[in-house]
C-alpha cells in the first residue's frame, strides 16, 4: 500500500492504476515535483496538469509526539487533512502542550512565537497517523517573517467544535499526498524537495 514515509511515489502510482473508479487528489507536491505530479494524475486517469480539488479526506486516528514523548492525543484522536487550511490546528490543551514544549509565548494578538535563534535545536513534530510516524521539524511548523519574527504554524481550534486536528499545508509540504476518495484511502510519501 501506499503509505509511510519510505513508500516509493511508483508504488502510490502502482495503486492508483488499480482503483476501479480513479478518482483521487493530489497535495503535498513541489514545484520540482511536477513531473511526478503529472504521473500521478495520468495514472488516475485525469488530463496531465489539472489540479485536483479534494480539499478533505476521512478521518484518520492520530497520535502527537515530541522528543519520543506523547504530547497530544495518547489514545488516538481524529484528523482531517485538508489542502485548504495553512497551518497544523487542534483543540486548545494539546496545542498548547505542544507550544510550551516549543517555549512559545503569545503576542497581544493571539499569535504565537519562538526565539528565532533557538529554531534549529526544536524538536520534530512527529504525527503518527494509523501507526506510521510522519515527522514535520520545526523548519516547517514555524515560520519566519521579513521582520525576523518567528511564528508557530501550528494554532489552536478557536470554533471549539470538537477534538478534532486538521493537519494543513504544514504537514502536506512534506509529504507527496494522495487522496484516494473511491477506495476511501490515503496514500503517503516523503515530497521530493
Amino acid at each position: 500500500m501506499c503509505q509511510g514515509p519510505e513508500a516509493p511515489r511508483a508504488q502510490c502510482i502502482q495503486d492508483l492504476r488499480g482503483s476501479p473508479s480513479r478518482k483521487v487528489g493530489v497535495a503535498g507536491y513541489r514545484e520540482t515535483g511536477r513531473q511526478e505530479l503529472q504521473a500521478v494524475l495520468q495514472a488516475a486517469g485525469r488530463a496531465a496538469g489539472e489540479r485536483p480539488r479534494v480539499t478533505l479526506v476521512p478521518a484518520l486516528s492520530l497520535s502527537i509526539s515530541m522528543n519520543g514523548t506523547v504530547v497530544a492525543c495518547p489514545g488516538g484522536c481524529q484528523a482531517i487533512m485538508d489542502t485548504g487550511t495553512s497551518l497544523v490546528i487542534g483543540p486548545l490543551s494539546p496545542v498548547l502542550n505542544i507550544l510550551k514544549s516549543i517555549n512559545a509565548r503569545t503576542t497581544s494578538t493571539g499569535e504565537y512565537i519562538v526565539s528565532c535563534e533557538a529554531v534549529q535545536s526544536l524538536p520534530d513534530i512527529v504525527f503518527t497517523i494509523n501507526g506510521i510516524a510522519y515527522p514535520v521539524p520545526a523548519s516547517a511548523y514555524i515560520r519566519r517573517e521579513q521582520t525576523g519574527i518567528c511564528f508557530s504554524n501550528v494554532d489552536i481550534d478557536t470554533s471549539g467544535s470538537s477534538s478534532l486536528w486538521v493537519l494543513g499545508d504544514v504537514f502536506l509540504r512534506l509529504y507527496f499526498t494522495v487522496f484516494d476518495r473511491a477506495n476511501n484511502r490515503i496514500g503517503l510519501a516523503p515530497a521530493v524537495a
